[in-house]
């Protein structure tokens, strides 16, 4: 069996993912890239906003622990001095 028969069923799917239209700008792309292109155009806004949603939520969690070990210095630095007098 040669390899072009073994291929010939995916063959014809990828000669219709070809004829996609292509995106301005980016005449000669793959197809995997043009596929990319297509999803990202969809999911770019959800992605972004969950992007987003992430950074926010790991920034408040990030000032949140840097106020609590603020708490804990200054209770350790308190105790220290209480200590020391």
């Amino acid at each position: 069996m040669s390899s072009k028969a073994r291929m010939r069923p995916s063959w014809r799917k990828n000669r219709q993912r070809s004829k996609l239209p292509t995106p301005p700008g980016c005449k000669f792309m793959t197809i995997a890239q043009r596929r990319a292109s297509e999803r990202s155009a969809v999911g770019e806004t959800v992605t972004a906003v969950k992007r987003v949603a992430k950074r926010a939520t790991k920034a408040v969690t990030a000032t949140a622990s840097a106020a609590g070990s603020a708490v804990k210095k200054a209770a350790k630095r308190g105790r220290n001095q209480t200590a020391e007098a």
